[in-house]
């Protein structure tokens, strides 16, 4: 069986649902309707509906056909000290595509985002990282923790071993690093980047405003969905994690700030000197330069209330970073944030604005938009969330994916 040659490996709360979502809308290309199956890894505590079964993991690829590129994307890949060995003993020949992003908001975001999944019992970010050294002795970890490594936020944040990692096993020129501030500042010329290193038609324009493209991708899922074993669709309905209500997340306070770019400094040097890049804006708490100026970038849309406030249903991109559903009677819960001055930037998609573009914008008929809705609950982590009380995306798969199969749903079949 077709087994994948490429692989999206992290890190977390860096944008790999965006590029995700581009990449998959290009003709040569196969992603699987998994996002994360964390197949690799085997030294990692195994996330809610990680597939590690051989034969399920490579019906994830079954569909690429003759396609030159079958991929996944699976974020805890880099924390791993295995993971890198392990996907080179399967594929010698992938391709490896990195995310990272200035560490200190990364561990930020990361932790908002689990004390709405319930990872997380310390609602205070200063209280988590004090509880560090108690967690690494195996003390201190929620009863109801799904993922116990990701509780140790410096551990993720530190990047340089984990690419290191990936250079060794594959060679420099098989591994593409992306730094989130490139991806805002021109998401084009990333994208063109790597479909380049991916060596597929750089000249494909894809859809690259956040809710369109997420919207792609989901109707592409929904044929892939059709195609997939009830195994798999039952693994992509795990009910580990749930929706917490919780309020705005609370700006990082500037001496807690400082403090983090203290304690990353050695290793955004470190970094920065294996890929040959100056990254000291990011220990003074500056955004990257690039050859082009900076746009306008709403920080707060992105890392703050905007990004992770969960009470209004916002944001529902959980622990795999899949594409962000809505909740069933809130579509346009997102509109506010995707309507603000200057648009939408290609980071919403990671997180969880992708949601927001009036139906009547996207062009879909009420029963393409219905079954979209039903799809998105049956496709990705989110839809074991408890919003209000209930399940979302309790209705059975089999009967959704049915559904989804009477419709016409346009669209390359990534």
């Amino acid at each position: 069986m077709r087994r994948p040659n490429f692989f999206i490996v992290g890190a977390p709360r860096c944008g790999t649902t965006s590029m995700y979502s581009y990449l998959r809308q290009h003709p040569e290309i196969h992603v699987s309707v998994h996002k994360e199956p964390h197949f690799f890894g085997s030294d990692l505590t195994p996330l809610p509906g990680a597939i590690r079964e051989e034969a399920l993991y490579l019906e994830l690829f079954a569909g690429a056909g003759d396609r030159p590129r079958a991929g996944e994307s699976s974020v805890w890949y880099l924390l791993s000290e295995k993971a890198a060995g392990e996907i080179h003993a399967y594929a010698p020949e992938a391709r490896i595509i990195i995310l990272l992003r200035n560490p200190q908001e990364m561990v930020h975001s990361l932790h908002s985002l689990y004390t709405r999944t319930g990872n997380e019992d310390l609602p205070g970010f200063a209280e988590a990282l004090a509880a560090e050294p108690e967690r690494r002795a195996g003390r201190r970890i929620p009863p109801g923790a799904y993922f116990p490594e990701g509780l140790l936020y410096t551990g993720v944040g530190r990047y340089a071993a984990q690419v290191e990692r990936y250079f060794t096993a594959f060679g420099r020129e098989n591994v593409l690093c992306i730094l989130f501030d490139d991806m805002v500042r021109d998401t084009a010329a990333v994208y063109r980047q790597a479909l380049e290193h991916l060596g597929v038609d750089p000249r494909f324009e894809a859809e690259l405003d956040p809710g369109r493209a997420g919207e792609r991708a989901r109707m592409q899922a929904i044929r892939q969905l059709t195609r997939t074993s009830p195994e798999v669709r039952r693994r992509l309905q795990f009910k580990d994690m749930r929706q917490h209500e919780g309020g705005p997340r609370s700006p990082l306070p500037a001496a807690d700030a400082a403090r983090l770019r203290d304690l990353f400094a050695e290793d955004v040097a470190r970094l920065g000197a294996l890929l040959g890049r100056d990254l000291g804006a990011w220990t003074r708490g500056e955004r990257l330069s690039g050859r082009r100026e900076a746009r306008a970038v709403d920080d707060e849309a992105l890392v703050g209330p905007g990004a992770d406030h969960a009470g209004g249903s916002r944001d529902l991109d959980l622990e795999a970073e899949q594409a962000a559903l809505r909740h069933l009677h809130q579509p346009d819960a997102d509109r506010d944030l995707l309507a603000r001055p200057g648009g939408a930037d290609m980071a919403d998609v990671d997180m969880g604005a992708d949601g927001g573009l009036p139906r009547r914008e996207k062009g879909l008929d009420g029963g393409e938009a219905g079954v979209l809705d039903q799809a998105d609950h049956a496709r990705g982590r989110e839809d074991a969330l408890q919003v209000g009380g209930s399940h979302v995306g309790s209705d059975p798969v089999d009967r959704l994916m049915g559904q989804a199969a009477a419709e016409h749903v346009g669209g390359h079949d990534g």
